[in-house]
């Protein structure tokens, strides 16, 4: 685990060691893991027989010649192969192995100090030692530190290395003198000698992830992880550092949320040494860096030269000092900042307090002195100050600042600073309070909101009007950022303190009227006709746009083809942005339930609108719920490409929203399923079917009772689907289809409850009759086949055939293809063995263009029980060492962890022909066992 995120620079080292002669160049900055690479590379070569002579240089003040050298030489010395020397390279190498002093003809010998004139005895002394020595490899790390007769030493011998000889040589780059090459002079490797120059980068964000959860021993939350590796920037030494901190303290201290990383302190030795490297500065660099640490990033040449109090020649000399010893860098033209973000804080911390004061002091006069003062940053300067008031006062009209320009993120963290300080007054506690409550929603890092705004609320003496409308908007976000019935709760007690403010009452009961309707359809027409009222009674525009937002998505939920006129004509260009606000969340909420009713052309406008609306108004959480919707609809439209990966993404970018953890674990469940990998598809849909959003959560009860009763599991799938049917109660809540009514259907009919099936088919087809439900009505039709199938499988078929028909009209190809196969398996109940097999071919020609790999081993099965697949041609294609495609099947059902019977049920093998295919694939792939074929799969893919 030690070298975690290094396994490809090691191969690549070992590889590059491998055909001697050769010379490695290995380069890193300090922590980036130098060693331990080396470590484990001379582990592996002496593994090999081959002999290793290690040394390393130190940061002496004053090194003698060729110290760089002495450690290596004496261990070459020890090997025994000193005696086959001549007297006159014992003679040369006696300055740096004195004991060989000690060795006859001792009058040839004079014990001296090594000098840059014993150069070329030196030389030839240690090519000889090499090649008695011979395999071996010479190993000289960190040699920045070296001396320049050390490093000429090595030059030479790179240039004319014996055969049988490796030479292995770490360094920083940053740290060499007069940043002059590592050996002094350029070098290239002359012709017949191998190697490499290997410059090790920071470790990656999987790295880091799987570093912390081996060391704290157990995974991590993704935010966790990412915090981790964004404060150590891949630096092996301090992701290490920070974990043992996180140890001490526990796992309360990491399991909760990044906080407790964001609090850790600058690792001693990262601090020890960024410092050491800064104090090497001249003077004007050490001013400059120093004024860099209290300057907010990235900064201009003149700004720091300001602070630094320096003149224009004098911090030019001072940056360009701090940027060759790579403490700063350039990020872009003309433009500065620390080159590690560790750095900045070990730096600031070894500032002296009145030092630092007079900094902050500059830095708020050079940035009042721009023509646009950012006042966010001056805030921040005058708390580092001790300025209480000032601080206040400028955090304030920054987030009023960074509203107005619509940059939520900036106006989040300065209202955050004011709730988080105890001692801010009650009347600037509260108007920070409702700043924050009025932005939030459009923000999907809500946690920390949701945190402050509830301490907010136990603030003694907050105005009645002040607490209701900060619980509104905590509602709103915990109802719809979390997806927690808890917001319902804080939403019916802001009714009580907004009596007298109708404006915000509209928007409360408008908000009720849409949480009702997953429930009852009469109670959210009677909030609406409330909210309606309210907003008259206050003449609010935004009151009006809340309620008619309301209006619109309880109609669209009712299938009212008026809405739809009304969202296709609402205006895209609104310059108010409050407006903007409504008009976009009407677009996703109008677009969300036109696709779950089946209308996905339009549903692909309206939420393409409101995805691109959203990221033109920084509406963060709208443009999130409009991504997460078009990606449900490119699982029902058959986009599958890639549709995992965009998943991922999603929950990458907004990893605090519900709602992209429901989507991934309801699409990456289904597309686990569709392509036969069970164990993962029933740890995902179950998920999803316990703790998902209402729709997310039956579309998962579907798809779970499709795989209980694909196992006989009658009784199961009737348990499951019967629970969500009862949620059902709400007439338009059939009309959202998501294949549980044709599931549960087939599931009471195994379990022998006809007369419960004939009631949920006529109740489905009450509710639908004469509405605008194209979806509804494919999934009716798979209901009433499913009815017929025992007494009437003709008509069966004829049902099945018209919903294929229907799913095909709506774009949707899985669904049809699932009703085609449907179709085929009636028609053999009919006795129609023709036409049921060129309707299960139809059905493999829609799977395999999917990529379904189950459904189409399931249709072929068939196939051939009924003799109705064409025999394959004599003799089988020869795949040599390459995966067949059933062996890449069977490969990628183990890589996720399905057992022999497992692979047998999705695929229809025997098991002992599946037995047979394991066996080649481990041979073909040159693993030893079932657990390496994962990552053996993942090496031939890249």
């Amino acid at each position: 685990m030690l070298l975690a995120g290094r396994e490809r620079d090691l191969e690549r080292l070992m590889k590059a060691l491998k055909c001697l002669p050769s010379v490695v160049l290995v380069q890193g900055e300090a922590g980036m893991g130098k060693s331990s690479l080396i470590q484990a590379a001379v582990a592996l070569l002496r593994d090999r027989g081959v002999r290793v002579a290690r040394g390393t240089c130190h940061p002496l003040r004053e090194p003698f010649p060729f110290h760089a050298l002495a450690e290596p030489v004496r261990g070459l010395s020890a090997l025994s192969v000193d005696p086959l020397l001549g007297a006159h390279d014992v003679q040369a190498l006696v300055p740096l192995v004195p004991e060989l002093a000690s060795r006859p003809p001792r009058e040839m010998v004079r014990d001296e100090p090594a000098s840059a004139s014993s150069l070329f005895p030196l030389l030839t002394a240690v090519r000889a030692l090499l090649e008695q020595a011979g395999p071996v490899v010479l190993v000289v790390e960190d040699l920045h530190w070296g001396d320049a007769a050390s490093r000429e030493l090595l030059l030479l011998l790179a240039r004319d290395m014996p055969a049988k000889a490796g030479l292995l040589i770490s360094y920083r780059e940053e740290d060499l003198p007069a940043s002059a090459p590592v050996l002094g002079t350029a070098y290239s490797r002359p012709s017949g000698v191998s190697g490499m120059e290997l410059h090790l980068r920071p470790l990656t964000e999987e790295a880091v992830h799987k570093i912390a959860a081996h060391v704290l021993g157990q995974d991590l939350p993704q935010e966790v992880s990412r915090q981790l590796h964004s404060r150590s920037q891949g630096i092996p030494r301090v992701v290490w550092e920070d974990l043992a901190a996180l140890h001490e303290r526990g796992a309360e201290a990491w399991t909760v949320d990044p906080i407790a990383v964001r609090g850790l302190p600058v690792p001693r030795d990262f601090a020890e040494d960024f410092n050491a490297r800064v104090k090497r500065l001249p003077p004007d660099g050490v001013s400059v860096v120093r004024a860099a640490a209290v300057l907010p990033e990235p900064f201009e040449q003149s700004i720091v030269t300001e602070v630094a109090a320096l003149s224009s020649e004098r911090g030019a000399e001072g940056l360009t000092a701090a940027l060759e010893a790579g403490v700063l860098h350039e990020v872009a033209p003309a433009s500065y900042a620390f080159r590690r973000v560790l750095g900045r804080r070990a730096v600031y911390g070894n500032i002296p307090g009145p030092a630092r004061q007079t900094l902050h002091r500059r830095t708020v006069s050079a940035l009042w002195s721009r023509p646009n003062p950012p006042l966010a940053q001056i805030a921040r300067q005058a708390r580092s100050m001790g300025d209480t008031a000032m601080w206040i006062r400028q955090a304030a009209t920054a987030a009023d600042q960074a509203i107005s320009r619509g940059d939520t993120r900036t106006a989040v963290s300065s209202l955050h600073e004011i709730l988080e300080d105890p001692d801010v007054e009650p009347d600037q506690l509260a108007h920070a309070a409702l700043m924050l409550a009025r932005i939030a929603f459009h923000r999907t890092e809500y946690r920390a909101i949701c945190r402050a705004l509830r301490r907010v609320l136990t603030a003694p003496k907050l105005p009645a009007g002040v607490q209701g409308e900060i619980r509104l908007h905590l509602a709103l976000l915990v109802m719809n950022h979390a997806g927690e019935a808890g917001g319902h709760r804080d939403l019916v007690q802001s009714l009580e303190h907004l009596a007298t403010r109708p404006e915000l009452l509209a928007r409360a009961q408008s908000a009720l009227a849409l949480r009702e309707m997953t429930r009852s359809g009469e109670d959210a027409q009677q909030w609406l006709s409330l909210a309606e009222q309210a907003a008259s009674d206050s003449g609010d525009i935004l009151a009006a746009s809340a309620v008619r937002s309301a209006q619109l998505t309880l109609a669209a939920t009712r299938a009212d083809r008026a809405a739809w006129d009304a969202a296709e004509h609402l205006p895209r260009q609104v310059s108010d942005p409050r407006l903007a606000a409504d008009t976009n969340q009407t677009l996703h909420n109008v677009g969300d339930i036109a696709l779950r009713l089946g209308h996905d052309e339009r549903a692909l406008r309206l939420l393409s609108d409101s995805r691109d609306m959203a990221s033109f108004h920084g509406h963060a959480s709208l443009d999130c719920y409009s991504r997460a919707s078009l990606l449900e609809l490119d699982w029902w439209t058959g986009n599958w490409h890639g549709l995992e990966q965009r998943l991922a993404t999603l929950c990458e970018a907004h990893p605090e929203m519900a709602v992209t953890w429901d989507t991934r674990a309801v699409i990456a469940g289904c597309l686990s399923l569709a392509r036969g990998e069970l164990p993962g598809a029933v740890h995902l849909l179950r998920t999803a079917s316990e703790k998902g959003a209402h729709y997310s959560a039956l579309w998962a009860t579907a798809a779970l009772a499709r795989i209980h009763l694909a196992e006989g599991e009658a009784n199961e799938a009737r348990n499951l689907t019967a629970r969500a049917v009862k949620e059902l109660s709400a007439d338009h809540q059939w009309w959202q289809a998501c294949g549980l009514v044709p599931v549960a259907v087939e599931a009471a009919l195994a379990c022998g409850l006809s007369e419960a099936v004939t009631e949920i088919v006529a109740r489905f087809e009450q509710v639908v009759d004469g509405r605008d439900v194209p979806a509804a009505f494919a999934e009716l039709s798979e209901a009433r086949a499913h009815l017929r199938m025992d007494a009437d499988p003709e008509g069966a078929a004829w049902e099945f055939a018209r919903a294929s028909i229907l799913w095909r009209a709506l774009g949707r190809p899985y669904q049809s293809g699932q009703a085609t196969e449907r179709q085929a398996e009636a028609l053999i109940a009919a006795g129609s063995l023709g036409f049921a097999g060129t309707q299960l071919r139809n059905a493999i020609e829609t799977y395999s263009l999917l990529g379904s790999t189950s459904d189409v081993a399931r249709c072929e099965r068939v196939l051939r029980d009924h003799g109705q697949l064409s025999p394959r041609p004599r003799g089988r294609r020869s795949y040599g060492p390459r995966l067949s495609p059933r062996e890449l099947e069977v490969a990628r059902l183990v890589a996720q962890g399905a057992s022999n019977r497992d692979i047998a049920r999705v695929l229809f093998l025997s098991p002992r022909t599946v037995e047979h295919h394991v066996t080649k694939v481990l041979r073909k792939l040159n693993v030893a066992d079932r657990h390496a074929v994962e990552e053996a799969l993942a090496q031939k893919d890249q």
